[in-house]
């Protein structure tokens, strides 16, 4: 297979897999030198990057409160910053009940939005991620 950069062998053309995601070739009539066909993240990696990103949200917040440091707003946006970079991808990068619960009313009032059962397998992953994150601060303090 040619890329853009010369000859590739058949693992690359395909791209890197990654985690909660299938790839596969295109369909014969659309494949290009990389063509690869995504499918959407699986509900069970969706519902850990909501857990994982909640998680380091509520430690980073927690511990900052602790210390009582000055820049402790730039550290809880910078790790909010990280973890939509990282896992927005996945799951959208809600990390928060009050974004699911208000992308849900909106989805029910008719304004496009978010799945009602999603959002509250959402909700429940992020308290849960945050008990997680705020038990783990008052351990390390």
């Amino acid at each position: 297979v040619s890329g853009p950069r010369g000859r590739v062998g058949p693992h690359l053309a395909e791209g890197p897999a990654r985690a909660g995601w299938r790839a596969r070739r295109a369909p014969r009539g659309l494949r290009g030198a990389m063509a690869v066909v995504k499918e959407v993240p699986t509900t069970p990696a969706k519902l850990i990057a909501e857990f994982t990103g909640t998680f380091a949200l509520v430690f980073t917040a927690c511990n900052n409160n602790m210390a009582k440091h000055g820049l402790g707003s730039l550290s809880v946006a910078s790790s909010l910053m990280v973890m939509i970079y990282a896992l927005g991808s996945v799951s959208g990068g809600h990390f928060n009940p009050a974004v699911s619960i208000g992308l849900a009313l909106a989805e029910c009032a008719g304004h496009g939005g978010f799945e009602v059962g999603l959002a509250a397998l959402y909700t429940g992953a992020q308290l849960l991620g945050g008990l997680a994150g705020g038990i783990s601060s008052a351990a390390l303090w």
